[in-house]
């Protein structure tokens, strides 16, 4: 499964950690950026462009990979990412059990294919936590697809 990973200088240090860990366990990553920390760098300028080559790559099909994004609150960044159509963001930004449910339930319920951490407010493990849960959830479907359908066909 290919990773797609980008964050601004918020998000830049827990970006290499979570690379690190997913290429010791073989997943291919494809990393947008921020090469380095510059803290005079724009998150739409670095998110954009991953959110948009994961939608062309995988036309938002979630089986063929997801896209992690990363900025101090995470907030941002899922703004930019839901401007890409097809893109569908949830934002993780603290490890209580209320925002781990609220990742599961955007897999769930909204076939979220795009997972927002918002950096200054979660550690590794916490991030890992919740990637883990949004990478093994499945979209429930039934009701909740024409719901999905109707949200991509908005822009």
């Amino acid at each position: 499964m290919k990773i797609y990973i980008a964050a601004d200088h918020a998000g830049f240090y827990l970006k290499e950690k979570i690379k690190e860990y997913f290429s010791d366990k073989g997943f291919v990553l494809q990393d947008f950026g921020a090469a380095n920390f510059d803290q005079a760098d724009n998150y739409p300028d670095i998110i954009f462009p991953c959110v948009k080559q994961y939608i062309r790559d995988t036309n938002g099909d979630f089986s063929k990979g997801f896209c992690i994004i990363l900025g101090g609150s995470g907030t941002g960044e899922a703004i930019v990412a839901n401007r890409v159509r097809g893109a569908r963001a949830v934002i993780f930004n603290g490890q209580t059990q209320e925002n781990l449910d609220l990742v599961k339930l955007g897999r769930l319920h909204n076939n979220c294919n795009v997972l927002s951490i918002g950096a200054r407010f979660v550690d590794e493990k916490q991030a890992l936590a919740a990637i883990q849960i949004f990478q093994t959830t499945q979209f429930e479907a039934g009701r909740h697809t024409s719901r999905v359908f109707k949200i991509d066909m908005l822009q």
